[in-house]
């Protein structure tokens, strides 16, 4: 065999070799499963508490008009793509979880601003590809016209009494951060409200009080202890049962009707009314027909 001979028989043979080799070759990953991979990272991500704003770029929906999500205590927050950000668009808020009435979804959609929210970022399919929707577990009302400062924290009253001061009743933890809780002497709330009775009430229950603020130093007879002075302070947002029935009020959901609650009142029955799933009566004699209630 001719030495040009072998180098051609060579050649053609590194060539199929290459072909064989390049079906075997797994193929890059795809748009699909990056998507994946962000999504299965967002799913084990820990709610976080947020801040939120109103988009009001001006371009076409989803892309625009939706939401920016700004995690408390934390420098960045994962975003739907999976990056990190100090911010992260949203196309719209999932308040499903929070069971609240059209109207108050609507108020809470039209005025983020003064909101604290737990919720994660969700990947979803839009008409403009993959974006994220923050789905929401927890809404706390703020203050309209406050612009928090500080650090963002839960306080709680611990019923501790003493016979003197600083006395350490109250605890308090930085939200979104695994730091433990501390000891305080005094939550100042009087730059935020005349009339913080409801924040006070808010201390003894399970889940606290939500505030921003700054720590501070109290002192008094039995020596010194640290405080904190709020910025703003955040109340829970209360379901609302929907009304309806009446003119200018709201229509019940698809799959839900007004129902009339009725108490007797002689030969008549009072209606307070509401959205329900179902049909419930109370009270009423069996067999009252709806048309023999009093409004």
């Amino acid at each position: 065999m001719s030495p040009s001979s072998f180098l051609w028989i060579t050649a053609l043979a590194s060539l199929g070799s290459f072909a064989c080799s390049a079906g075997d070759v797994d193929p890059p990953a795809s748009e699909e499963s990056a998507v994946s991979t962000s999504a299965q990272d967002l799913r084990a991500a820990a709610p976080s508490y947020v801040t939120v704003r109103r988009d009001l770029r001006r371009c076409a929906s989803p892309l625009c008009g939706g939401f920016f999500v700004d995690a408390v205590n934390q420098g960045t927050l994962r975003c739907a793509d999976g990056s990190r950000a100090a911010e992260c668009y949203v196309f719209d808020l999932d308040l499903s979880a929070l069971e609240l009435s059209a109207d108050q979804e609507a108020t809470l959609r039209g005025s983020p601003d003064s909101l604290l929210l737990l919720g994660q970022i969700r990947p979803q399919r839009t008409v403009a590809g993959r974006l994220g929707q923050l789905e929401v577990t927890e809404a706390w009302q703020g203050h309209d016209g406050i612009t928090p400062s500080g650090r963002f924290f839960r306080a709680r009253n611990d019923g501790i009494v003493c016979i003197t001061s600083p006395c350490l009743s109250f605890s308090a933890e930085l939200l979104n951060r695994q730091d433990p809780s501390f000891k305080i002497a005094e939550i100042d709330l009087s730059a935020v409200s005349d009339d913080p009775s409801a924040a006070f009430a808010q201390l003894d229950a399970a889940d606290g009080l939500l505030l921003a603020g700054r720590r501070t130093t109290v002192t008094g007879p039995a020596g010194r202890a640290r405080g904190l002075s709020a910025s703003e302070f955040y109340l829970p947002v209360v379901a609302q049962q929907q009304s309806c029935g009446s003119r200018g009020q709201s229509q019940c959901a698809e799959g839900s009707f007004c129902n009339r609650f009725c108490m007797p009142t002689k030969n008549s029955c009072l209606i307070p009314v509401e959205c329900l799933a179902f049909w419930f009566s109370s009270s009423c004699e069996v067999g009252t027909p709806p048309s023999a209630w009093s409004t």
